[in-house]
């Protein structure tokens, strides 16, 4: 993220699903807090909550996304991601230049 290119951005909320455990909770929080202070501007407020997915329709939507691209990927489905497609910005397949194979 760029100051420059999100001037009207003074705080970015990131949302993750409710995570049961305690211990679980704290080392995901402190992993995405340390990613934010790589990436945010150094003056930008930020906030990592946690909710529900069942009732946060943006972890909903997250969650969509994720399985239509997921099926476009692994099994060569368009139809839901055909959908989605006008609201991808950019897209690209991580392992495209690797030997390894993953399972």
């Amino acid at each position: 993220m760029n100051r420059e290119q999100h001037p009207w951005t003074s705080e970015l909320i990131v949302v993750t699903d409710t995570i049961p455990v305690q211990k679980q909770r704290k080392a995901v929080t402190k992993a995405i807090q340390q990613a934010l202070h790589n990436t945010v501007p150094p003056h930008m407020r930020y906030r990592i909550i946690h909710h529900a997915s069942k009732a946060h329709y943006g972890l909903q939507m997250a969650d969509y996304f994720c399985w239509a691209i997921y099926r476009k990927w692994e099994r060569a489905d368009l139809e839901h991601y055909s959908s989605i497609k006008p609201a991808i910005k950019s897209e690209f397949d991580i392992f495209q230049t690797g030997l390894t194979r993953y399972y």
